[in-house]
């Protein structure tokens, strides 16, 4: 029980609740777009979450004491995270679903993995190793080309595969550059308000190349979701910002995406009608969730 309270027991709590709350963020935005577009939801995620952290800093008195370099990390994190990482995972959930989509963006773990180790000088042990390998593998699984679709690159470009993978990448960076922030105060909500403000406006001079133009369309239905959507993802931001702030990257951010089986047994529930999950996705989420257990056990 008392591992449970350490930093790095603190760490896996918090970013197994972030992978919880952001399912619920992308059951919400997939239903939402339904005839809502993309670039709302980004829209309106950006300013709910970055509002509601830029409040929460305020109160915690680390607005007041930020520096301008914590500022500057923050910053570079939000335009690869929130900014482009966002942009392409939206992407990829209009053209492939969610509960493909999703898998693939959470390839994340490889990419933090390195430069964890390169960049932080993080050495993670052969459990946190092999389940990242896992994680990977069970993403490759999901974004493979279908047989009607074009080999090699072309295939994964044209099934749409491509756009949660770079999504992963920014991903997987950004929380090295949330830790560079930490090393100069722990301030997660500061850095989530930057991030999110910075994402949006990374989406606003690259709307165009959002799906439809970047037009912004919402109904009623659309913004009841996309605010409920905005609410899960300031939790899901808030538990992972406070994960980094606590544990290593190396078992914090590969935790945090075992949301695809979250993301697969809701969909059964509640996107039945538009979404389908097949074997392959089944098996390729419990692939993924084993790697996060085999991390978190580590």
């Amino acid at each position: 029980m008392a591992e449970l309270f350490s930093s790095t027991g603190s760490g896996i709590v918090l970013a197994v609740a972030s992978s919880v709350s952001y399912a619920g963020t992308l059951i919400l935005l997939r239903r939402g777009m339904q005839t809502g577009s993309s670039t709302a939801a980004i829209l309106v995620i950006d300013i709910i979450v970055g509002t509601g952290a830029l409040v929460i800093a305020l109160s915690l008195g680390t607005l007041q004491s930020a520096s301008l370099v914590q500022i500057f990390w923050f910053a570079l994190s939000g335009f690869l995270g929130a900014g482009i990482g966002t942009i392409t995972h939206f992407i990829g959930i209009e053209r492939i679903g969610v509960s493909r989509a999703t898998p693939i963006h959470s390839a994340s773990p490889i990419w933090a993995v390195f430069f964890a180790m390169l960049v932080l000088g993080e050495r993670p042990h052969a459990p946190i190793i092999i389940g990242t390998i896992l994680i990977v593998l069970g993403v490759c699984l999901l974004a493979w080309p279908d047989r009607g679709d074009a080999p090699g690159l072309r295939g994964w470009i044209d099934n749409g595969s491509l756009y949660p993978l770079v999504s992963s990448v920014g991903y997987g960076i950004s929380p090295v550059f949330i830790k560079m922030a930490f090393a100069h105060g722990r301030a997660p909500f500061l850095g989530i308000a930057v991030a999110f403000w910075v994402g949006l406006g990374v989406m606003l001079v690259g709307r165009r190349f959002l799906p439809g133009g970047g037009e912004i369309v919402t109904d009623r239905k659309s913004r009841k979701l996309f605010v409920f959507a905005a609410l899960f993802n300031l939790a899901a931001s808030g538990f992972l910002w406070s994960a980094f702030s606590v544990g290593d990257i190396t078992i914090t951010l590969p935790l945090s995406r075992v949301t695809p089986l979250w993301v697969v047994f809701l969909s059964v529930f509640f996107l039945k009608d538009i979404e389908k999950v097949t074997i392959r996705i089944l098996f390729a989420a419990i692939i993924i969730v084993s790697g996060g257990v085999l991390i978190s056990a580590s």
